[in-house]
């Protein structure tokens, strides 16, 4: 880390938060898909430790509890007001001085407060619900996010919500920032974190369609990379449900996201047949349901299990054959599809085909075919 970072000044004047990082995804600004190139990237966090402590930090529950009540404190004082924060910025000494005093394990919250309160606000959510940290991410200030992250030794720190539950990880995942991503991975950010809709940034990962981001929270790290204050294990759980019952990769193949889906399989404890816990759809059913074409061929590829049933006792043919999708009913079936299973209300594929008369002919073709 430089001894000189560039000053930033974050302006907020012109951002609407609360829109435009939003974990419903509808309002993101588009971005290409594959910004990063994740085809056989290895990617590894090069950390400085020469002034790291060497035991982790205790006391961050103690942290956490005290840090809306200090905000509210500093931000309700006339020298906050004095002291420019509304600019949200940071000279070099500044950031210098925090840089030391957040290094010290022993720093109680109220020596913080009382020493560095002007330099404390980095991770210190301000009227609007947003911390410094969060706001260099949002402004994409790479090397500004990558000196706040490495000068705290306190994990918790890094976990702190803005007004829609959202930690530094859920930013850096929306803004597509893998390496900010790993940073705070690797100087121990919770990836199991949620936000109000229930999702992890694994989630957001997976629906937005960024392989590279999820490979960043999924990645064991690496030794070199490991400043020693990840204590989670990576990766966690992987097929975690937001409140709407859907893991990752559920999310990937409404979405059709090959590439994660790719990356989600791999990942060691990932159930590719795990069912949503209000449809109990699997993958392959919410892919046929969104015709996610692509994303259906690789989890069959995967091994999927073709024939598995929703909690109404609809199969991913069935679904397939009410819809139409005569193509992936053909393959569908050439992965050993059951065309004799009927659903709850008593119907089989024929059945649901109704007057759609060539897929009639499409079904009883591959029925001769079986005999």
């Amino acid at each position: 880390m430089s001894n000189k970072a560039p000053c930033y000044k974050l302006e907020k004047q012109n951002v609407d938060f609360g829109d435009r990082i939003d974990s419903g995804f509808d309002s993101i600004t588009s971005r290409e898909e594959e910004r990063f190139d994740s085809g056989n990237v290895s990617y590894t966090l090069p950390t400085t430790t020469t002034h790291l402590p060497t035991s982790k930090p205790s006391n961050d529950k103690e942290l956490v509890d005290n840090i809306r009540p200090m905000a509210k404190e500093m931000y309700a004082t006339e020298e906050y007001v004095d002291s420019g924060f509304g600019s949200a910025s940071m000279t070099d000494e500044e950031r210098e001085k925090f840089i030391i005093t957040l290094r010290n394990p022993e720093q109680k919250p109220k020596d913080v407060l009382d020493e560095m309160s002007e330099s404390l606000h980095c991770f210190l959510p301000d009227e609007d619900g947003d911390t410094f940290l969060q706001m260099a991410i949002i402004h994409e200030k790479i090397d500004l996010a990558f000196d706040v992250i490495q000068s705290c030794t306190r994990p918790a720190l890094l976990n702190v919500e803005n007004s829609n539950m959202q930690t530094a990880l859920h930013l850096a995942v929306l803004t597509d920032q893998p390496e900010i991503t790993r940073c705070l991975v690797a100087y121990g950010a919770n990836v199991s974190c949620v936000d109000k809709k229930g999702n992890t940034p694994l989630h957001i990962a997976s629906e937005m369609g960024f392989p590279l981001q999820v490979e960043m929270l999924t990645t064991p790290l690496d030794p070199l990379e490991d400043p020693g204050l990840q204590t989670n294990s990576i990766p966690e759980n992987v097929d975690v449900l937001n409140y709407s019952g859907l893991a990752a990769i559920h999310l990937a193949a409404r979405n059709n996201r090959e590439s994660v889906i790719r990356k989600l399989v791999k990942v060691p404890g990932c159930n590719i047949n795990i069912e949503d816990s209000k449809s109990g759809r699997t993958a392959l059913h919410h892919a046929i349901e969104c015709r996610s074409k692509d994303a259906m061929k690789i989890l069959l590829k995967r091994g999927i299990q073709v024939n598995a049933l929703s909690f109404d006792d609809c199969s991913a043919l069935h679904m397939a054959v009410s819809k139409g999708m005569r193509s992936e009913v053909n393959t569908l079936i050439h992965h050993k599809a059951d065309m004799h299973l009927v659903t709850r209300d008593d119907n089989d594929v024929f059945d649901l085909a109704g007057r759609n008369h060539q897929m009639l002919r499409q079904l009883y073709t591959h029925q001769k075919l079986k005999h």
